[in-house]
């Protein structure tokens, strides 16, 4: 319960005005002037007195924190007239619900953003956003915002109640919802993120916050992508049978019954074996802006990684027995992982890989039967492709089109029509 008691009439203060600390030896009992405060005072000190008129600071106009029960001047805890009354009988919006002092306030602050950091399970909103993750973030995002700032604000910061955590924690999420389109995986956790805060944390803990600044557009981002989603839908009802007809006799001529939609094709074996790294989430967050090799899982010796130019993986040249000394900028740039060979001459991927010859230099993939000449088997020794033969006899002068992809040699130096 909040302590009430009579108000005190008090003469308007004039402009205070601050001196040395040292100077300052009035007693308790000897009024002080109201132009005159001790250097760092952020009131008049004399308003402590027994016998002072200052409304808010006598101890009849004092409230109770609801937390340590301990006593607050309704003037130290920054409320006016007018806030007073509204939170003794229960109207202020925030103080009617629950009133707290400076230090519980702060504790119930770091108290509300530790759990909102524990149901924030994928670590998206534990950082600040760099231009690393997403380069074009902070031209969207005029008011960044995260989890780790939120938190250095609640121990840093001194404030008279906690709405302040919600309006940053809504802003968050809003963010999310603004940058990312609706769906995909951040925005969906975003919203799943919201939900959870209001319901296991600010409705048990932080039940004085009132909804933020940006809560009705967080409620309007909502609708927005329910519409969107409702249209797709009716999109794809229409679509699953369609009509063809003749444009100028409006005739019809065939219907087509359309298969069902797939979320996302099938998933390919690999062909080589590779290593599945168990990692925590604190770990994960930070290991999933890492370039890991697919086959050993390690992110270290990256001078030595090719990354495919079809699945986008990484590799270390080691672990694929590839020649990245001898591989130009073209052939790194266009290397394909042993998952991805294709034929470089038709464009094909081989039922029978053992039909395929590998070029030493730069990893390339050719079929024996489209070579030229063609081979039934591959050779002993060293096979260069003909992109990587540079002659030095005819200074590649039989090759006036430029290097062939039929032609090959085993001799980097020598063409095969000068005997390589």
């Amino acid at each position: 319960p909040k302590k009430r008691g009579r108000k005190r009439k008090h003469e308007d203060s004039s402009e205070l005005v601050y001196y040395d600390e040292g100077t300052f030896s009035a007693p308790a009992t000897t009024n002080l002037d109201d132009t005159v405060l001790p250097l760092g005072a952020k009131v008049n000190p004399t308003w402590y007195f027994p016998e002072t008129a200052q409304w808010g600071y006598t101890e009849v106009d004092m409230l109770t924190c609801d937390s340590c029960k301990l006593w607050v001047h309704a003037g130290c805890a920054g409320l006016n007239e007018d806030e007073y009354d509204a939170t003794s009988n229960g109207q202020h919006p925030i103080y009617g619900k629950e009133f707290l002092c400076r230090e519980c306030c702060r504790k119930r602050a770091i108290e509300i953003v530790q759990k909102l950091q524990s149901e924030d399970s994928q670590l998206f909103f534990a950082e600040p956003v760099t231009d690393l993750v997403a380069k074009n973030y902070l031209d969207v995002i005029k008011h960044p915002m995260d989890l780790r700032t939120l938190a250095a604000l609640a121990h840093h910061e001194e404030y008279g109640n906690y709405a302040w955590v919600r309006d940053k924690f809504e802003l968050i999420v809003f963010n999310a919802l603004t940058f990312n389109p609706a769906g995909s995986k951040i925005w969906s956790e975003a919203k799943r993120f919201h939900n959870a805060g209001l319901s296991k944390v600010f409705s048990i803990i932080g039940k004085a916050a009132p909804p933020s600044q940006y809560f009705d557009a967080i409620q309007q981002k909502y609708k927005e992508a329910e519409v969107a989603k409702k249209k797709e839908e009716d999109r794809i009802q229409q679509d699953e049978s369609t009509e063809k007809k003749d444009l100028v006799g409006g005739s019809k001529v065939v219907t087509l019954t359309l298969p069902d939609l797939r979320d996302a094709p099938p998933d390919q074996g690999s062909c080589m074996a590779f290593r599945e790294v168990m990692l925590k989430p604190s770990d994960r967050y930070y290991a999933s802006w890492m370039d890991c090799c697919f086959t050993c899982g390690s992110s270290g010796a990256s001078d030595t990684m090719l990354f495919c130019v079809d699945c986008g993986e990484a590799f270390h040249s080691f672990c694929v027995n590839a020649p990245i000394h001898s591989m130009d900028a073209a052939a790194v740039a266009s290397w394909r992982c042993p998952n991805c060979k294709i034929c470089e001459i038709s464009g094909d991927d081989p039922q029978d890989e053992l039909k395929m010859l590998f070029c030493e230099m730069c990893d390339r993939a050719f079929s024996l039967d489209l070579l030229d000449p063609p081979l039934q088997s591959a050779p002993s020794g060293l096979w260069i492709c003909g992109q990587c033969v540079d002659c030095e006899k005819c200074n590649n002068e039989s090759e006036p089109r430029g290097a062939s992809l039929t032609h090959w040699s085993r001799d980097p130096r020598i063409c095969f029509r000068c005997g390589g």
